[in-house]
């Protein structure tokens, strides 16, 4: 059995199988697991590849991480909305009442939006689960729209900050994720580890038994018998799970990736119990006896129940999971010469995948580290627009690009997100103010999301805009590098299946963000499927 790429879908998949008894070899092509979920320490400091927060209470989570394990950080809840004229600051109207006191301060709403906003964020947090999935789906600006919010409180306060978490700001993902993102952020919390969001990813591979995790093994062709590797060693397998970027998922499975009838909802699974789903309740088993029958196996993997509720509902904080790479120039008045990635990035950009030809953008200097988009080789069309891969994905996906500075000390001292009305950047934050072990020597890191490649926003002056965010001198800022994500978000617009099977052939199988929903829940989710399948394959 052999799981190629070593991001947490495949690495929930790998833990399921080895729970099922299964002998499992996960084949990564890079030199540590975690795919976009990975973490530089450079020069004292913590440099995730793009910015992400975690979530500690998605179900998957719960299930699959030891948070204690993690030394999390919390973000305050809400985010600091900057205006032209002043910053406000927005949060669940439900929990914190000094939402009517921003009203005065120039919250761009009234108090009936207020009122919409406390209403959908009730519904959304007490309603079944099977509820929202089972909702008609929409554009998610229609449905804010329907629920009573105004056109200026959207356009003003959600867009921009919807934005960053869906990557595109139109509202047109769709609004049966915009309210299950809105559930999961409202019920649960955003926080930083410690070590940085690659320790996630780095958890559950410790828990893989020794020798299954084969790094820098980078898989060149999925073949009826098994796998190929670069150097053309053969790997036989009866089955094999490619957890991999869609981009190089359908490198590496061809043509039938993109199949209509591969790419539809399950007809006979209401979404509620799909293990494929934004909110999943496949529970992993915690062990399997040697010798244990393959029917009971898949009747275990089947027993889904219902996750626990989160103590409260007070958080209104992004999860995005979603963004990284090294590739772009910095904005501004810095100035960082290119630098050719070495030879051995070539092969380490996408999790166990190893593209056809050795091209690669290039790096950004200071940061010396393999590119870390989900997709080697991946050229969006337009700032946060859907794009496809050289290798013809048939799944498009928003880009987006990290910008990290250090400055002498802190020029927020509050662990918030800074959202720009105008949307210039889509958010940052100071994420030393978050967790200060981001920092060995006690500057302050800033973190600073744009959308689309660095390409699209090229002409964008990022200092003076961070300066005029932040309020203070930023020139001095030094500039520490960026991540640019070619596959950072599926383009989830309605109808959006929130479960689709993972086979795509007989004894091949796919699993990721993209086939469930663009979030960590998401990709685990999708592991867990495509383990639960194969378990069944295999007892049939």
């Amino acid at each position: 059995m052999i799981v190629v790429g070593a991001g947490v879908a495949g690495l929930a998949c790998a833990a399921d199988l080895v729970a099922a008894g299964l002998r499992v070899t996960v084949l990564e092509a890079s030199d540590a697991p975690g795919g976009r979920m990975r973490s530089d320490h450079r020069d004292g400091f913590v440099l995730d590849r793009g910015f992400q927060v975690f979530n500690p209470y998605y179900p998957q989570v719960r299930k699959r991480i030891r948070a204690e394990g993690l030394d999390l950080h919390d973000f305050a809840p809400g985010f600091l909305l900057h205006g032209p004229k002043h910053r406000t600051r927005i949060a669940n109207p439900l929990a914190d009442r000094q939402m009517l006191k921003e009203l005065r301060n120039g919250l761009p709403g009234s108090l009936r939006d207020l009122a919409a906003l406390s209403a959908l964020s009730a519904r959304d947090v007490c309603l079944p689960t099977r509820r929202l999935k089972d909702a008609p789906d929409e554009s998610a600006y229609t449905s804010l729209r329907a629920a009573g919010l105004s056109a200026g409180f959207i356009d003003r306060a959600l867009r921009p900050f919807f934005a960053g978490v869906f990557l595109e700001p139109d509202l047109t993902t769709s609004s049966r994720m915009l309210h299950l993102v809105w559930r999961s952020m409202l019920r649960g919390r955003a926080t930083l580890p410690a070590q940085g969001i690659g320790a996630v990813p780095e958890q559950l591979a410790r828990r893989l038994p020794p020798g299954t995790l084969r790094l820098e093994t980078p898989v060149a062709a999925v073949t009826d018998e098994g796998v190929v590797l670069v150097g053309g060693e053969a790997i036989a397998a009866g089955a094999v799970v490619v957890a991999t970027g869609p981009g190089a998922a359908t490198a590496l499975i061809g043509p039938a990736l993109a199949a209509p009838e591969f790419n539809q909802p399950d007809s006979d699974a209401p979404h509620s119990n799909s293990p494929t789903s934004n909110h999943p309740t496949l529970t992993p088993p915690t062990a399997t006896p040697p010798g244990t029958d393959q029917a009971t196996l898949a009747a275990q993997l089947d027993d889904e129940q219902s996750p626990p509720a989160p103590p409260s509902a007070t958080s209104l904080s992004t999860d995005q999971a979603t963004l990284a790479s090294p590739n772009a120039s910095p904005l501004g008045n810095e100035q960082s010469p290119l630098a050719p990635p070495s030879a051995a990035s070539l092969s380490t950009g996408q999790p166990g995948y190893a593209p056809p030809s050795a091209s690669r953008p290039a790096l950004v200097s200071p940061i010396a580290a393999s590119p870390s988009t989900d997709l080697p080789g991946i050229a969006p069309a337009s700032a946060g627009s859907a794009s496809s891969s050289q290798h013809g994905s048939a799944v498009p996906m928003r880009s987006v690009t990290t910008y990290y500075h250090a400055a002498p000390h802190s020029p927020l001292r509050e662990p918030i997100i800074i959202v720009d009305q105008a949307m210039r950047i889509l958010n940052t934050a100071v994420l030393t103010d978050v967790c200060p072990a981001y920092s060995a020597d006690g500057r302050a890191l800033i973190s600073t999301s744009v959308l689309g490649s660095s390409g699209d926003h090229a002409g964008l002056s990022l200092v003076e805009v961070l300066g005029e965010v932040y309020g203070v001198a930023a020139e001095g800022w030094e500039f520490l590098g960026s991540y640019d994500i070619g596959e950072a978000l599926p383009v989830m617009v309605p109808p959006w299946p929130l479960s689709r099977s993972a086979r795509v052939g007989v004894g091949r199988y796919v699993c990721g963000d993209y086939r469930a929903t663009g979030s960590v829940q998401g990709a685990m989710a999708s592991g867990a499927r495509a383990a639960r399948e194969v378990v069944a394959d295999l007892g049939s």
